[in-house]
């Protein structure tokens, strides 16, 4: 029992070297999760906790006094959560959830404290309690029509195609891994993913980023176990291969579905297929500049941008674009297709920006377009997929 009332205290603490060594002082390793009679406890304490009042603070309204602990518990829980049951996670999310952070969902609005917004929703993804953005990635099981709520189609003459509406996260692409994505033999491996897959791929440039994954390294994104903790974040730390072996593979799984869907949205056009893929630097363009985000002053509360949040953030930290569209700037650079080659080696389009890039990209489409190197595994890089639909021109 005493254990559980210094956890209470610990957990609402306002001082951060007490927060940020909870799992160690209490000596909860990965994948630990807390008994349900100390869930149950803790979480009692909690509840008499944010209802009640001190004599000093009687005279502050009742609602601020609930939000700003509301707001302190969140904070603790940002390291107490992922030793939560999700069962118990949705209980403690209802203790939280009402702390006046304000979360956009309006195009195009700012977010007036991403720090907070951002905190917020790491909590809510930990605690299991986030549903917006699993998808049919993660679950596989959506009805066609359904599937399509997830792409955001760009306004164009020709070719006909639509983006992700976020970047791939974390639990999106553990589907991928639940599912063999990592089999060498798997069609969604391309030739070079292949070759790099087995340790074969091993050039000029390339070379510095190969050797911290070797052997059983390239089965999983890199830091693989410290993004599991926030599933809902986008992931990060794989390769051009894996992003494309991840696309192929939606492919393979989702094509006949998200076609039936196609044709069930445009049933005056004849759609002669549907691929998922990743984007081109094209398209991106096309699709970042019908988003309306480009000249945004105050731009870090539109985007994660200046290192403000100092990692990335989970879809709808920031408002969506005029397309619906989350983190065209900011948050992961984007990889995108094909590899190219510069001065015979090879390169790829990278576009968006990153959590730590200045605001000053946002002035003008061109800064937000960089190169980089297909095999390297960064904490600032990740993708999206998009999805081209061939029309069927025939008379």
């Amino acid at each position: 029992m005493g254990q559980l009332v210094r956890l209470f205290e610990d957990l609402i603490s306002t001082r951060a070297e007490v927060l940020d060594n909870l799992a160690e002082r209490y000596e909860l390793q990965a994948g630990h999760v807390l008994e349900t009679q100390s869930v149950q406890g803790l979480y009692e304490q909690l509840q008499g906790w944010l209802s009640s009042t001190h004599p000093e603070e009687g005279l502050r309204a009742s609602n601020d006094l609930q939000q700003e602990r509301k707001q302190r518990l969140l904070r603790g829980l940002q390291n107490l959560a992922p030793y939560i049951a999700h069962d118990d996670g949705e209980k403690f999310w209802a203790l939280a959830k009402d702390c006046g952070i304000v979360i956009p969902t309006e195009p195009n609005t700012p977010t007036p404290k991403p720090v907070q917004a951002s905190l917020y929703l790491d909590v809510r993804s930990m605690l299991g309690q986030e549903s917006r953005f699993n998808g049919p990635y993660a679950m596989l099981t959506d009805g066609s029509e359904a599937l399509l709520n997830h792409f955001a189609f760009v306004p164009a003459e020709t070719p006909l195609f639509a983006l992700a509406r976020t970047l791939t996260t974390v639990q999106q692409y553990k589907a991928f891994m639940d599912d063999g994505g990592y089999n060498p033999e798997a069609e969604w491996w391309s030739d070079d993913g292949k070759a790099w897959l087995s340790g074969k791929r091993q050039s000029g440039v390339d070379a510095m980023w190969l050797s911290p994954r070797i052997g059983d390294l390239r089965l999983k994104p890199w830091d693989w176990a410290e993004q599991l903790r926030i599933p809902h974040r986008p992931v990060h730390g794989i390769t051009f291969f894996e992003a494309e072996a991840y696309a192929n593979w939606l492919n393979t799984r989702l094509k006949p579905q998200l076609l039936q869907a196609v044709r069930a949205k445009m049933p005056r056009t004849k759609i002669h297929d549907c691929v998922v893929r990743l984007p081109t630097v094209e398209e991106w363009k096309q699709a970042a500049t019908l988003g309306g985000w480009l000249g945004r002053e105050k731009s870090d509360q539109y985007a994660n941008l200046n290192d403000k949040i100092k990692s990335p953030s989970v879809p709808g930290c920031f408002a969506p674009d005029q397309l619906g569209v989350y983190d065209m700037l900011g948050n992961l650079w984007e990889m995108q297709s094909p590899i190219k080659q510069r001065d015979g080696k090879d390169i790829i389009d990278v576009c968006g920006g990153t959590w730590s890039a200045p605001s000053f990209i946002a002035q003008d489409i061109y800064k937000c377009i960089a190169e980089g190197i297909p095999s390297a595994h960064l904490n600032h890089v990740g993708f999206r997929v998009g999805l081209s639909v061939r029309i069927d021109n025939a008379p």
